[in-house]
Protein backbone atom coordinates (compact mmCIF):
# COMPACT_ATOMS: atom_id res chain seq x y z
CA UNK A 1 0.00 0.00 0.00
CA UNK A 2 2.94 2.34 0.59
CA UNK A 3 4.12 1.55 -2.48
CA UNK A 4 1.34 2.18 -4.52
CA UNK A 5 1.02 5.41 -2.63
CA UNK A 6 4.44 6.67 -2.98
CA UNK A 7 4.03 5.62 -6.82
CA UNK A 8 1.10 7.41 -7.41
CA UNK A 9 3.04 10.65 -5.57
CA UNK A 10 6.05 10.85 -7.70
CA UNK A 11 3.86 10.19 -10.70
CA UNK A 12 2.08 13.30 -9.80
CA UNK A 13 5.11 15.45 -8.64
CA UNK A 14 6.49 14.68 -12.50
CA UNK A 15 3.51 15.37 -13.98
CA UNK A 16 3.17 18.55 -12.07
CA UNK A 17 6.56 19.62 -12.53
CA UNK A 18 6.78 19.01 -16.24
CA UNK A 19 3.08 21.29 -16.42
CA UNK A 20 4.53 24.19 -14.43
CA UNK A 21 7.98 24.27 -16.57
CA UNK A 22 6.71 23.70 -20.52
CA UNK A 23 6.63 27.51 -21.50
CA UNK A 24 3.34 29.04 -22.45
CA UNK A 25 2.98 29.79 -25.89
CA UNK A 26 0.82 33.23 -26.44
CA UNK A 27 -2.16 31.94 -28.15
CA UNK A 28 -4.59 34.95 -29.98
CA UNK A 29 -7.46 34.42 -31.89
CA UNK A 30 -8.25 34.67 -35.15
CA UNK A 31 -9.19 38.49 -34.64
CA UNK A 32 -6.13 39.36 -32.35
CA UNK A 33 -4.08 38.07 -34.83
CA UNK A 34 -5.40 40.18 -37.57
CA UNK A 35 -5.47 42.83 -35.53
CA UNK A 36 -1.71 42.44 -35.16
CA UNK A 37 -1.17 42.49 -38.94
CA UNK A 38 -3.17 45.11 -39.63
CA UNK A 39 -1.45 47.63 -37.12
CA UNK A 40 2.05 46.44 -38.43
CA UNK A 41 0.44 47.16 -42.15
CA UNK A 42 0.83 50.17 -44.45
CA UNK A 43 -1.38 51.37 -47.59
CA UNK A 44 0.37 52.34 -50.10
CA UNK A 45 -1.55 54.08 -53.27
CA UNK A 46 -0.25 54.09 -56.22
CA UNK A 47 -1.51 56.63 -57.93
CA UNK A 48 -5.51 56.40 -58.02
CA UNK A 49 -5.05 52.48 -59.70
CA UNK A 50 -3.55 50.82 -57.24
CA UNK A 51 -3.08 49.56 -53.11
CA UNK A 52 -0.83 47.52 -52.37
CA UNK A 53 -0.25 46.69 -48.24
CA UNK A 54 3.67 46.65 -46.83
CA UNK A 55 4.37 44.65 -43.70
CA UNK A 56 6.52 47.26 -41.19
CA UNK A 57 7.38 44.13 -39.18
CA UNK A 58 8.59 41.54 -41.82
CA UNK A 59 9.40 43.75 -44.41
CA UNK A 60 7.42 42.02 -47.10
CA UNK A 61 5.03 42.86 -49.73
CA UNK A 62 1.59 41.43 -48.88
CA UNK A 63 -0.17 39.42 -51.21
CA UNK A 64 -4.02 39.72 -51.41
CA UNK A 65 -6.41 40.70 -53.73
CA UNK A 66 -4.95 43.91 -54.81
CA UNK A 67 -1.49 42.60 -55.14
CA UNK A 68 -2.97 39.55 -57.64
CA UNK A 69 -5.41 42.25 -59.29
CA UNK A 70 -1.95 43.88 -60.58
CA UNK A 71 -0.28 41.30 -62.17
CA UNK A 72 -3.46 40.28 -64.49
CA UNK A 73 -2.38 43.19 -67.10
CA UNK A 74 0.57 43.73 -68.37
CA UNK A 75 0.06 47.45 -68.55
CA UNK A 76 -0.24 47.05 -64.85
CA UNK A 77 2.96 46.13 -64.85
CA UNK A 78 4.65 49.24 -66.91
CA UNK A 79 1.92 51.42 -64.43
CA UNK A 80 3.60 49.87 -60.95
CA UNK A 81 6.80 50.52 -62.85
CA UNK A 82 6.55 54.14 -63.41
CA UNK A 83 6.36 54.68 -59.41
CA UNK A 84 10.05 53.32 -58.97
CA UNK A 85 10.83 57.29 -59.20
CA UNK A 86 8.55 58.20 -56.22
CA UNK A 87 10.19 58.97 -53.79
CA UNK A 88 7.47 59.33 -50.85
CA UNK A 89 8.07 57.84 -47.90
CA UNK A 90 6.29 54.55 -46.65
CA UNK A 91 8.12 52.83 -43.71
CA UNK A 92 10.86 54.47 -41.66
CA UNK A 93 12.48 51.30 -41.06
CA UNK A 94 13.15 48.62 -43.22
CA UNK A 95 15.55 45.61 -43.21
CA UNK A 96 18.79 46.35 -45.09
CA UNK A 97 18.34 50.31 -46.05
CA UNK A 98 20.00 52.56 -44.44
CA UNK A 99 17.20 55.58 -44.99
CA UNK A 100 13.33 54.87 -45.33
CA UNK A 101 11.48 52.65 -47.33
CA UNK A 102 10.27 54.96 -50.12
CA UNK A 103 6.74 54.10 -52.74
CA UNK A 104 9.59 53.44 -55.35
CA UNK A 105 11.26 50.88 -53.68
CA UNK A 106 8.09 49.28 -53.05
CA UNK A 107 7.32 49.47 -56.78
CA UNK A 108 11.05 47.52 -57.54
CA UNK A 109 10.52 45.22 -55.20
CA UNK A 110 6.79 43.72 -56.40
CA UNK A 111 8.22 44.09 -60.22
CA UNK A 112 11.26 42.26 -58.91
CA UNK A 113 9.54 39.53 -56.62
CA UNK A 114 7.51 38.31 -59.80
CA UNK A 115 10.15 37.96 -62.37
CA UNK A 116 9.26 40.69 -64.38
CA UNK A 117 12.93 42.20 -63.79
CA UNK A 118 16.21 40.20 -62.56
CA UNK A 119 19.12 42.33 -60.87
CA UNK A 120 21.68 40.56 -62.80
CA UNK A 121 20.40 40.88 -66.34
CA UNK A 122 18.63 44.43 -65.89
CA UNK A 123 21.05 46.56 -63.00
CA UNK A 124 24.17 44.87 -64.31
CA UNK A 125 24.63 44.38 -60.68
CA UNK A 126 24.79 41.01 -58.24
CA UNK A 127 22.73 41.45 -55.53
CA UNK A 128 22.73 37.62 -53.51
CA UNK A 129 23.59 38.51 -49.73
CA UNK A 130 20.50 38.12 -47.81
CA UNK A 131 20.02 38.50 -43.88
CA UNK A 132 17.95 35.74 -42.26
CA UNK A 133 15.23 38.11 -41.12
CA UNK A 134 15.41 39.68 -44.51
CA UNK A 135 13.89 39.06 -47.58
CA UNK A 136 15.34 40.92 -50.23
CA UNK A 137 19.61 41.25 -50.66
CA UNK A 138 21.58 43.43 -48.81
CA UNK A 139 22.85 46.78 -50.40
CA UNK A 140 19.28 46.57 -53.11
CA UNK A 141 17.34 49.32 -51.81
CA UNK A 142 20.67 51.69 -51.01
CA UNK A 143 21.97 51.06 -54.66
CA UNK A 144 18.03 51.75 -55.70
CA UNK A 145 18.42 54.93 -53.48
CA UNK A 146 21.71 56.37 -54.82
CA UNK A 147 20.20 55.69 -58.90
CA UNK A 148 16.85 56.01 -59.37
CA UNK A 149 16.71 57.79 -61.93
CA UNK A 150 19.20 55.05 -63.57
CA UNK A 151 17.83 52.14 -62.12
CA UNK A 152 13.95 53.42 -63.80
CA UNK A 153 15.14 53.93 -66.87
CA UNK A 154 17.09 50.21 -66.85
CA UNK A 155 13.94 48.57 -65.88
CA UNK A 156 11.85 50.36 -68.23
CA UNK A 157 14.52 49.17 -70.98
CA UNK A 158 14.18 45.62 -69.32
CA UNK A 159 10.69 45.57 -69.43
CA UNK A 160 10.23 46.46 -72.97
CA UNK A 161 13.38 44.00 -74.10
CA UNK A 162 12.85 40.96 -72.46
CA UNK A 163 14.90 41.87 -69.37
CA UNK A 164 18.40 42.67 -71.00
CA UNK A 165 20.43 46.11 -70.36
CA UNK A 166 20.94 48.43 -73.22
CA UNK A 167 24.79 47.95 -72.21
Amino acid sequence: MKKMFLYIMITIFFIACNFITEPKQKSYSGENMFEKIKQDTIKIEFGNQFILYWNCVNSKIIKEKNYYTILENKKNIRSIADFITNQDIVCNFVCNKETALKKGDVAYLFLSENMYIYEFKCLRKQFDVFDLDCSCPRGLLDYIEKNRDLVFQQVMFCLDNGGMDPR
